[in-house]
């Protein structure tokens, strides 16, 4: 969690807005969760998600995406916030919750299982297995190969 020390004046309009900030909201955790489950919290009175923030404040710079590495929208630690492309940020996503099986890839095909992976606008096909760990396997493998460090890890 982030917690909230004296914020400088640059934050706030004027200096009224900071004295009162300040002393109303020593060493409580920064900002308000969304109804979607992000932190938000407020800069100069306009609302910005904390994790944003965070990466701006320590990088300098604000790319278009940042992801959370492991997946934890709440977890803004620095070295769990990377830039990303769209790409790369779905990449890294859950998995659904209408996967019937709960296993990224693989859906039922009759009494075997069929494993693919969309990559880059293509569907890569790797096969057809009698296990459900199997086609998982292949799943991850390919995953690893073509995502990198952006490869879902369970």
């Amino acid at each position: 969690m982030i917690w909230q020390s004296d914020r400088p004046l640059e934050h706030f309009k004027n200096k009224k807005g900071q004295a009162v900030f300040n002393a109303k909201f020593p060493g409580k955790q920064v900002g308000s969760l969304t109804d979607t489950g992000y932190l938000l919290t407020q800069l100069q009175g306009k609302n910005h998600k904390v994790h944003r923030t965070i990466f701006l404040l320590w990088h300098g710079y604000l790319p278009d995406i940042v992801d959370h590495r492991d997946g934890n929208i709440l977890n803004n630690r620095i070295d769990n916030l990377r830039s990303a492309t769209h790409q790369q940020n779905m990449s890294n996503c859950k998995v659904s919750k209408n996967n019937k099986l709960g296993i990224m890839g693989v859906s039922p095909v009759g009494n075997k299982f069929k494993a693919k992976i969309d990559f880059k606008g293509t569907t890569h096909q790797l096969g057809l297995f009698d296990t459900m760990e199997g086609a998982e396997g292949a799943y991850i493998g390919a995953s690893k190969v073509l995502r990198g460090d952006f490869h879902k890890a369970a």
